[in-house]
């Protein structure tokens, strides 16, 4: 990561009262050439993002270009460092506006594209991402999974499914598959959103583009069923969605089981996941035990819960 290195006084005492004339570059150089032995280094992103609440973005610009003057190189890697700053706290439009000056002198690549769609997306201005993706193609590179995940995600907040599912087909006819994370955000809107019966169809939508779910991805499926109290579907998942996808649960999807049938009062479901993963199938852990023990609490069942703290210090 590229380093500013600054002297004491802090960069706060440089940028206060700098407001957007020479006294902050000449505070700068002093800050860098002149200032005592007991020096720290600050990354350019910190010093970025402090001048923004101070100053006019046209400033920061002032700021990076003045880089060389303090032996520090400005290229494609610190172009992208201040876009993405700014498009963090959400100045894209000016990002966007010094992105058109410097690209006369400094090539983006790839991750400066996708840079600029985070940012669009980060202020629900998704058309623009999009837009950002075909000049993206006219610069000569591929938008990869990151950037259609990005827009993705995006629709996925807004609940707009059926744009999700054009640009999964886009993507397909791009030859850019969606990964298994792009499906589990999916998955997770769409849990979030109560549509539960979509939400069971991703799994044969990710085998048909040639993605395999993984256990991460049903345990999150499971956690978000369990939480709707569609205690039925989350057996189905288990015993038939996971082995038809030939994917093996964990503790992780154990515990989470267990804990979906203790909160909507299902002892009896729940102590047989515990005894299948004392079958060996998984090694249970502090997480397996307490829902059952608070369950216990519940039933005032207090010779279950000696059983269960046995098991657990085993």
């Amino acid at each position: 990561m590229i380093k500013l290195v600054i002297l004491y006084p802090s960069p706060k005492t440089l940028f206060t009262g700098c407001s957007g004339d020479t006294r902050m570059i000449g505070s700068l150089h002093w800050g860098y050439s002149d200032g005592p032995v007991r020096d720290r280094a600050l990354d350019i992103r910190g010093v970025v993002v402090d001048i923004l609440g101070r100053m006019k973005w046209v400033d920061a610009v002032r700021i990076f270009d003045d880089l060389q003057a303090l032996g520090l190189e400005k290229n494609t890697k610190s172009m992208n460092l201040l876009l993405a700053t700014l498009c963090k706290e959400k100045f894209v439009e000016q990002a966007c506006k010094i992105f058109l000056e410097l690209q006369q002198h400094i090539a983006p690549n790839a991750h400066t594209f996708n840079i600029f769609i985070r940012g669009w997306c980060k202020i629900c201005h998704v058309d623009k991402a999009h837009w950002t993706i075909q000049e993206m193609k006219g610069s000569g590179f591929h938008p990869c999974v990151i950037s259609y995940s990005t827009i993705i995600q995006c629709y996925c907040q807004e609940g707009n499914f059926s744009r999700v599912y054009e640009l999964l087909d886009d993507m397909q006819a791009q030859g850019c598959s969606a990964n298994v994370i792009t499906y589990t955000t999916i998955m997770w809107a769409l849990g979030k959103a109560e549509k539960f019966v979509e939400a069971l169809k991703v799994p044969k939508r990710m085998r048909s583009s040639g993605c395999r779910p993984d256990t991460l991805f049903f345990n999150s499926l499971i956690h978000k069923l369990g939480r709707a109290g569609r205690l039925d579907d989350v057996a189905y998942v288990f015993k038939v969605k996971m082995p038809k996808a030939g994917v093996s649960p964990n503790t992780s999807t154990y515990n989470s089981l267990i804990s979906m049938f203790c909160y909507h009062a299902q002892e009896k479901r729940a102590t047989e996941r515990k005894e299948m993963e004392n079958l060996g199938y998984c090694k249970p852990d502090a997480q397996t035990y307490n829902p059952l023990i608070k369950s216990c609490f519940r039933s005032e069942k207090i010779d279950g819960m000696t059983g269960f703290r046995k098991d657990e210090h085993r």
